[in-house]
């Protein structure tokens, strides 16, 4: 009878230990793509950064002008994040709340 009993916990045991260790393994897939992903638009968007200055630069004839203006676009692009960024969030929330009917206005 013992041997019934612990059999059957040890059973069930392996059981939801398989299931929580397929639940940890998916978390963590999904963290390490994420990550990978962030890192590649970083990079991206460096080396594209990067390209769009020098050929400002080579444009202009100068590689002053030519970090100027990009960091400049960088400048207008966060100012208008900062002042306006939540109203655009908002909008895209509430667009996609009312195109999946979860809210009605």
């Amino acid at each position: 009878m013992f041997f019934l009993i612990k059999h059957f916990i040890y059973h069930h045991w392996n059981k939801l230990r398989n299931k929580l260790i397929k639940i940890f393994i998916s978390i963590m897939i999904e963290i390490i793509i994420n990550f990978l992903l962030i890192m590649l638009f970083c990079i991206t968007l460096f080396f594209g950064c990067l390209s769009l200055s020098f050929f400002i630069s080579f444009y202009f004839k100068d590689y002053f002008i030519g970090f100027s203006i990009v960091t400049l676009l960088f400048l207008f692009f966060f100012l208008f994040l900062f002042f306006l960024g939540k109203r655009i969030i908002r909008f895209i929330v509430n667009v996609f709340l009312k195109k999946y009917k979860i809210i009605e206005k």
